[in-house]
């Protein structure tokens, strides 16, 4: 029994310190992909998608469904805008492995979005 509570104590100490996998519960941001690069971004749930690319300033930026089972470059797809996973889940299934979901693993130093648009506006 203390080896149990001990493991899950460090757990819950280690955990939150690891940047590399989202949780269900992270609400801030919602993550977005370019369906041309397939560049991932961060965006805020106000966000109005599709939006533009602020390098292309085509309206390529869309949401985006997380796979585990495929390679590391091609976690996430695109998916409809109008589509959930409880009333269309076949929009949210891998062709590959089957259900997706709205969260996953993302890099520590992935950009907002909005602040690359605001800052390539202003050059």
């Amino acid at each position: 029994m203390h080896k149990l509570f001990s493991t899950c104590l460090l757990l819950l100490v280690i955990a939150p310190a690891y940047a590399g996998e989202e949780t269900k519960d992270a609400k801030d941001y919602v993550v977005v992909i370019d369906t041309q690069s397939r560049y991932i971004f961060k965006a805020r749930p106000t966000t109005v998608l599709p939006t533009k690319n602020p390098k292309t300033g085509k309206e390529t930026i869309t949401r985006a469904a997380y796979c585990a089972q495929c390679p590391g470059c091609d976690r996430w797809k695109d998916v409809p805008l109008d589509a959930s996973p409880e009333t269309n889940p076949k929009a949210f299934t891998c062709p590959k492995h089957g259900l997706m979901t709205t969260y996953g693993e993302i890099p520590k130093d992935l950009k907002y979005i909005e602040d690359l648009q605001k800052k390539l506006n202003k050059d």
